[in-house]
């Protein structure tokens, strides 16, 4: 989107445009967007826990942004709490929510919803869900800590388009390439691929 010259306005029509568009295809189940996409790798940040001594200071949490219905999309079931929703927008309390390691790392034995903290050089940060761990960067890689934010706090303009096939998702790919064409002939598009290509 950056690439192409949106404003933020523009970009955040074009990503409610391009989900509904994408999932309204024959075949796709549902559709997504987040700034890392499966198997992707993130950024990473480190975090200080609010009203703590900063043993926590120098870990590091991989962050991903993350659009409405990404946990449906993705099959990531919540532990805890909610998933983010409209109202979660600029002006609006910034949330968070965290997988099921970073909650057990951070407040062992302690009611993670509520809990407050913040990224380096970020405002606080409310949880409101705790997500189940998935595999982040690799199919092998151990249990880590990880963070979501809601893309309507934290514009991005660059994201990834998530869509689930319902059965061969080849197809789906090339569709959903041939309907981000027509919304934007000169959009770039990198990375495409799917999650079999992936692993």
């Amino acid at each position: 989107i950056g690439m192409a010259g949106y404003e933020q306005p523009q970009g955040e029509q074009f990503y409610r445009d391009v989900v509904e568009r994408v999932e309204s295809l024959p075949g796709v189940e549902a559709t997504a967007l987040a700034q890392g996409g499966p198997l992707q790798v993130t950024i990473s940040r480190s975090i200080l826990l609010e009203g703590r001594p900063s043993d926590f200071e120098r870990t590091f949490v991989q962050v991903n942004v993350i659009g409405p219905r990404y946990f449906d999309t993705m099959g990531i079931p919540l532990a805890q709490g909610r998933a983010f929703e409209e109202s979660d927008r600029t002006g609006s309390v910034p949330v968070v929510i965290v997988n099921q390691t970073m909650a057990e790392r951070m407040w062992p034995g302690e009611d993670v919803l509520g809990q407050r903290f913040r990224f380096h050089g970020m405002e606080p940060l409310e949880v409101v869900g705790v997500a189940a761990d998935i595999k982040y960067n690799a199919p092998g890689e151990d249990p880590q800590p990880y963070a979501y934010l809601p893309l309507g706090q934290h514009y991005s303009t660059t994201m990834t388009l998530i869509a689930r096939a319902e059965s061969d998702p080849g197809p789906t790919l090339l569709a959903a390439q041939r309907e981000i064409r027509q919304m934007d002939p000169l959009l770039p598009l990198i990375g495409v691929a799917t999650v079999p290509d992936l692993i």
